[in-house]
């Protein structure tokens, strides 16, 4: 019992009938910001009107319910900048049953409501960049509809600006499908060992196209002696090639891009520097997010889903991987990725093949 009481994952602390605390587990302690030492010191400064007092709650409201059912429960309850529900219940403390101490078991709801908060702004944010396109194309084709006497040019423009939001929001919708395979654990990884200079090397080739249309100078180094890869080549080369995307896409034309491979800790840093328009760094932290924008117009702008930086960070942290940024407005931005030679997915498909 006391195991169990001490190992629960939700708080809980049990006092007499007097209200002083006869127990207190370690989730507890921790959610109060109590140490081992000052319960074992002092115990009677954490009572329980005190605690009471401490979550806002009233004496008198939880003495009422306690007395007419011997519960009382409380919800979304503020401790510590935690949101909790409090449930206090009357119980034997001794043999006989005489002594009636109450228990308070505490339930940490911070982490559910924030999860739910992210999920209503993420239907939230897909609405929005479904119904943009979706509001063009009705646009488009109700112009033609009721205007037929329209310019066949006009009218083929119109139509051209139709596959294009098609193409985008087709684009959203894939991107959407890849991160909730990610989430769900659904992804079909291909592990393989590659050579990485041949994929530093082909990541050129297919990005030089891009960079060529926007005048840029595009720059390939890595150092030697650079080891053999282990992981998803494809989606690895999807990482970068977002990366480079996007420097391509936020660099003026004629500028300069680098990217620069170098050896680390059992893996490779890869850095994909710019002398683009920069980020704030404000926004730097929350870059990763779903459909976070630094400029709102950018991204729609250029015809990006706004999740591709999301999708990389998945795919990294999946395979053990990690990735940052450092930027500055005006001057340019840096990523970094850093890739283990053996991803954490080869590993885990090694033990699971033992």
């Amino acid at each position: 019992f006391e195991s169990l009481f001490v190992y629960l994952n939700d708080p809980v602390v049990v006092f007499d009938r007097y209200g002083a605390m006869i127990n207190i587990n370690r989730m507890a302690r921790k959610l109060f910001r109590l140490s081992k030492e000052e319960i074992s010191t002092a115990p009677e400064r954490f009572t329980l009107p005190k605690m009471i007092r401490m979550c806002s709650l009233s004496p008198e409201a939880v003495t009422k319910q306690l007395v007419e059912s011997k519960d009382s429960v409380f919800h979304d309850v503020v401790i510590n900048n935690k949101v909790c529900d409090m449930k206090f219940t009357e119980f034997s403390y001794t043999k006989d049953k005489s002594n009636k101490g109450v228990m308070c078991v505490i339930h940490d709801n911070t982490e559910r409501l924030a999860l739910e908060k992210s999920r209503k702004e993420f239907v939230s944010d897909v609405s929005h960049e479904l119904r943009t396109p979706l509001t063009a194309i009705k646009g488009f084709v109700e112009t033609v509809v009721l205007h037929p006497e329209l310019d066949s040019e006009i009218k083929d423009q119109f139509m051209n600006d139709v596959i294009f939001e098609c193409d985008r929001m087709t684009r959203i919708v894939e991107d959407l499908l890849v991160l909730s395979r990610l989430d769900n654990n659904r992804t079909a990884w291909k592990i393989e060992t590659f050579d990485f200079y041949q994929f530093l090397e082909h990541l050129s080739n297919i990005m030089s196209v891009e960079a060529e249309k926007h005048h840029h100078d595009l720059e390939c180094v890595a150092e030697k002696n650079l080891e053999n890869m282990t992981g998803d080549r494809e989606k690895l080369q999807q990482v970068l090639v977002n990366i480079v995307s996007n420097s391509i896409k936020y660099t003026p034309d004629g500028g300069k891009i680098r990217i620069v491979a170098k050896k680390a800790e059992n893996g490779v840093v890869v850095c994909v520097e710019d002398n683009g328009m920069g980020i704030p760094q404000e926004d730097i932290p929350r870059l990763f997010e779903r459909f976070y924008r630094v400029e709102k117009a950018r991204t729609t702008d250029s015809g990006g889903s706004g999740l591709g930086l999301a999708i990389t960070k998945e795919i990294i942290d999946s395979h053990g991987g990690k990735v940052w940024v450092e930027s500055e407005v005006d001057v340019g931005t840096k990523m970094y990725v850093y890739m283990p030679y053996t991803s954490k997915l080869a590993m885990d498909q090694t033990m699971t093949s033992l």
